[in-house]
């Protein structure tokens, strides 16, 4: 009761008195637990290895210390203890859940599709959560119909999801559907209320894969307008100005422009070289139409 009402000091003394008499009692050290973490005493975490100690298949103190031990990064503790739970009770959604997180985290993608998919069959409703999660495992595994699926739960879970409906636009762009993935890319702008550069990019990028390479420049300036320093932008950029304009001169400048700002970048190898071989393709043509 001192608990739920938050006279944590007045319930912390309560179960010290009481562990004197009853020290092997599993269920007074987990409480104890949970108040001296609801007190932000680091000692809670000696509490539930002490319930553990006493009864092993305690399945909330062994959630408190894989949940402590999966944000101090230590995974394979993480696998250990969660591991044990379900052994005593396999469909513990939260022991699932650390387990998809532990492998999302580690970036093993088709683990990860595993568990978020077991997961979601357990818990009573869909989450949004787990659909971005899911969404995500699909994508970095190409499985892309999958991917929008999840991503398109999410948004429609909560409507004000920006994040949901951007990944969706992007696994669009993938997928060729780029009409769809405009409306969504709109959508995620609408609703975005920090920095938006990732929804002009990807809007852009929808305008370019549709050939609309006058919409594309308005908004991959956009993006640049947004954070000047992002690359893939820049480079788009010119080679949407190397379509649209006729003026050799112009495109020329677009391309000199990322050199500009990227030539020293070694994440820009790669485009610079594409850059200089385009520049001196287009002063040949320019040279040759000169004549």
């Amino acid at each position: 009761m001192l608990y739920v009402t938050y006279h944590f000091k007045e319930a912390d003394s309560v179960f010290i008195h009481l562990l004197k008499k009853y020290p092997n009692n599993a269920d007074f050290h987990y409480q104890l637990g949970k108040i001296k973490k609801a007190q932000n005493d680091s000692s809670y975490i000696r509490q539930f290895s002490k319930t553990v100690q006493l009864d092993s298949t305690h399945q909330k103190a062994l959630y408190q210390l894989a949940l402590y031990a999966f944000h101090k990064k230590e995974y394979s503790l993480v696998e250990k203890l969660s591991t044990k739970a379900l052994s005593f009770y396999a469909e513990n959604s939260r022991f699932i859940s650390l387990l998809a997180q532990k492998a999302y985290a580690q970036k093993e993608y088709k683990v990860a599709k595993y568990y978020f998919e077991k997961l979601a069959k357990l818990v009573k409703g869909q989450q949004e959560f787990i659909a971005e999660k899911l969404g995500w495992c699909y994508y970095y595994l190409e499985e892309y119909n999958k991917s929008l699926h999840q991503f398109e739960n999410a948004f429609q879970l909560n409507p004000k999801n920006a994040e949901a409906y951007l990944n969706a636009g992007k696994v669009c762009n993938l997928l060729g559907e780029f009409k769809k993935g405009e409306a969504y890319l709109l959508m995620a702008l609408l609703l975005s209320k920090n920095k938006v550069d990732e929804q002009y990019q990807s809007l852009a990028l929808n305008y370019k894969y549709q050939e609309d390479y006058k919409k594309a420049i308005e908004y991959f300036k956009s993006a640049l307008e947004e954070n000047p320093k992002k690359m893939r932008s820049q480079y788009e950029l010119a080679i949407c100005a190397d379509n649209y304009y006729k003026d050799y001169q112009t495109r020329i400048n677009y391309y000199q422009l990322f050199l500009n700002h990227f030539e020293k970048s070694s994440q820009a190898s790669t485009f610079v070289y594409l850059a200089k071989q385009r520049i001196s393709v287009l002063k040949k043509e320019q040279h040759l139409a000169a004549k």
